[in-house]
């Protein structure tokens, strides 16, 4: 029973330390743990009735609830370790109860389920998914200190009955072992977390020479291609885990309109991995990856991970800014746009795009790209040119002439998913003088053409915008109605390339929210083609890896997310009653006196003793029955170093006696006790 206390002491302790290290309040751990240890005698006891001590509990879940609305946990030194303020005032809570336990004098001593109140505290105390292992050794060590007093305490909990079976050392081993799986798992969780990009990496085909199937991200493509896309089936293409909104993810950038198509004059070049004493800062690339730079990389910068789908291969999706990104692929194609593609980039193969945190300035492009950024069309209507000249007329900046050209054609213009334009006619000049409505792709086009036509160099992109949040993934995402196109007008006064948006607000990507099951459904289908695609890569290996990942997210979908929480709570309530309050359904259990169970457990003893000499005592049989049978049976053959049958069936006679014949004695079990060993 003393062994069974001091572990319960060390799991107040070391759960008390998490939470010290987590939240850099040192005093209630400190003073809790005092408290603990105080109690760990026994002589300081409540005799309460299980009811009171439930009572006694909720009165004291009361206080630490009025606490913290009173006052809510606030440190920003520690965001990233408590999950929310709440967590924080029932780790007190859950710490103070397991405390509570040591000051009650309870049938059957501590309950089984301490090491699981232990484990709840310290997933309440800290996040340990946001913390780095390799750099916070001393935390890793109190949660292996506590998952090993957990291993104690049932052990101990297991020998202070005998060696029989018994509906408190079951309650024992299920608390032990929901403890230390949650814990174990929980560390398992901390590296997945920690190493997400280079696992992700390992979970996805890497497919050379996939063909190029980008559905209008191309460097060419005509005024349909972004459409089809969009009136397409609606599902997600892309997911970003980034800390800001994504934005618009460019994928291709020409500078070519000719009629009805869009191309790039210009040429790719092969862009070849930064050598690791050159990388300018940037943190260097994980296992797989490589590091390719193209811009300044010296300033303060953010990372964003963009996950495509298998349907959109080959283009790297990134903001206009982006200066480097991280790939696992051996080589880069680069064009004069900085739109970056491989060949071996197959889809599905997450990569990392790093982002300067304040838009880059930069000396002016080469001179020829500008020239084909100012070029008209092959065709260009004489009415549209008179158009142009209206729409710009006194305007002297390029950021005058941007403004003039989006305002007219969100003012003057609608959207539309549908236009039909007349044999012969030229699409653009239909467009812009007699039907006025058409989509992003018409849009983005006349905005190019007459920003040229006022001398503002200016380019046209197709790509992504990515603005919506998934809840549950916890990333940004884009759907196929989310491909757009826009368009990027260089600012000779900033001296960068600006983007330009000059579709209605009607027919711009939106970020319109979608309920919780929505969301999960969502995600689901993306862990699913990641679990086809790991299958495919490693086999079971990657099968292993997936469903580690799986169990990380479904973690944090407890903790992180209020549906989570909520079922979190109802499974915490249904432990508690199963516990404390028996199964539902059922009238509670009365609870042995400890003499009480001290004599079954001799009996079980002896039971497993005789039972290896060939006697089994029936459910129904008693006692007495059961020793008239042991005296009789000659069929059963003794040990000769056995003393006799008559002494075996004494033996039960006299646990009968000691069991029925009043109130069970301490002497007379001990008594009951030194035959047993008599008889061995």
């Amino acid at each position: 029973m003393m062994r069974q206390r001091v572990m319960a002491f060390a799991l107040v302790a070391t759960a008390g330390a998490v939470l010290a290290f987590t939240s850099h309040r040192y005093a209630y751990p400190a003073v809790i743990s005092a408290v603990a240890l105080a109690g760990v005698p026994g002589r300081l006891m409540l005799a309460l009735t299980p009811a009171k001590k439930n009572i006694l509990l909720l009165a004291l879940a009361a206080v630490f609830v009025a606490q913290w609305n009173i006052s809510p946990y606030q440190d920003g030194q520690t965001v990233g370790f408590i999950f929310f303020p709440l967590s924080y005032a029932a780790a007190q809570y859950l710490l103070a109860m397991m405390t509570a336990h040591l000051y009650l004098r309870l049938p059957g001593g501590l309950p089984p389920a301490l090491p699981l109140m232990g484990c709840l505290a310290l997933v309440c105390a800290g996040n340990i998914v946001t913390i780095s292992l390799s750099e916070n050794r001393a935390y890793q060590l109190l949660v292996l200190a506590h998952v090993g007093a957990a291993a104690l305490y049932y052990v101990a909990s297991r020998q202070k009955l005998g060696d029989g079976p018994d509906r408190g050392d079951r309650r024992a081993v299920l608390a032990g072992l929901l403890a230390g799986g949650l814990l174990l798992a929980w560390l398992a969780g901390a590296y997945v977390r920690n190493n997400a990009n280079e696992l992700q990496r390992y979970l996805v085909i890497r497919r050379r020479g996939a063909a190029d199937r980008s559905m209008g991200f191309a460097e060419a493509g005509r005024l349909t291609s972004v459409n089809i896309l969009r009136t397409g089936e609606d599902q997600t293409v892309l997911w970003v885990q980034s800390p800001v909104v994504p934005g618009y993810l460019r994928g291709a950038a020409m500078e070519r309109f000719r009629r009805s198509a869009w191309d790039s004059a210009g040429t790719a070049g092969e862009i070849l991995p930064v050598p690791s004493a050159q990388r300018d800062g940037l943190e260097p690339p994980g296992a797989n990856e490589f590091l390719y730079v193209w811009g300044q990389a010296d300033r303060p910068g953010t990372l964003m991970t963009i996950h495509p789908r298998p349907e959109i291969p080959v283009r790297v999706f990134a903001p206009l800014e982006t200066q480097a990104v991280y790939a696992p692929v051996e080589r880069l194609s680069l064009s004069e746009h900085q739109t970056a593609s491989s060949g071996d980039l197959a889809g599905g193969l997450g990569y990392r795009a790093w982002v300067p945190r304040s838009p880059p300035t930069s000396s002016a492009p080469d001179a020829d790209l500008l020239n084909r950024c100012l070029a008209p069309p092959d065709v260009l209507d004489d009415r549209v040119i008179q158009l142009a000249g209206q729409i710009l007329a006194g305007r002297q900046t390029a950021q005058e002439k941007i403004r003039a050209v989006t305002d007219y054609l969100t003012t003057h213009y609608t959207y539309s998913l549908s236009i039909t334009i007349p044999r012969g006619a030229d699409p653009l000049a239909h467009f812009l003088l007699e039907a006025k409505a058409a989509h992003c792709e018409y849009f983005a086009s006349a905005a190019a053409v007459l920003l040229r036509q006022g001398g503002v160099p200016a380019r046209y992109v197709t790509g992504f915008v990515a603005q919506r949040y998934n809840d549950v993934g916890r990333c940004w995402y884009a759907r196929n109605g989310d491909a757009h196109a826009w368009v990027e007008a260089w600012d000779d006064a900033a001296k960068r390339w600006v983007t330009v948006e000059a579709t209605p607000p009607d027919g711009r990507p939106g970020h319109d929210a979608r309920s919780w099951l929505a969301n999960l459904w969502d995600y689901v289908l993306f862990r699913l083609q990641q679990l086809r695609e790991a299958v495919n890569l490693r086999g079971w290996a990657g099968l292993g890896l997936w469903v580690l990942g799986v169990l990380v997210e479904l973690l944090g979908m407890l903790v992180l997310t209020w549906p989570g929480r909520a079922l979190l709570a109802v499974i915490l309530v249904l432990i508690a009653r199963r516990f404390w309050l028996g199964r539902p359904g059922r009238a509670r259990p009365r609870v042995a006196a400890p003499e009480l169970q001290q004599w079954r457990a001799l009996l079980a003893r002896m039971d497993a003793r005789v039972r290896r000499l060939g006697f089994v005592r029936a459910p129904s049989e008693t006692l007495h029955q059961f020793a008239r049978r042991i005296a009789g049976d000659e069929g059963i053959d003794l040990p000769s170093e056995l003393n006799s049958r008559e002494l075996l069936a004494q033996w039960y006679v006299e646990a009968a006696t000691v069991r029925y014949d009043g109130p069970v004695a301490p002497h007379r079990l001990e008594q009951l006790h030194t035959s047993l060993d008599s008889v061995r």
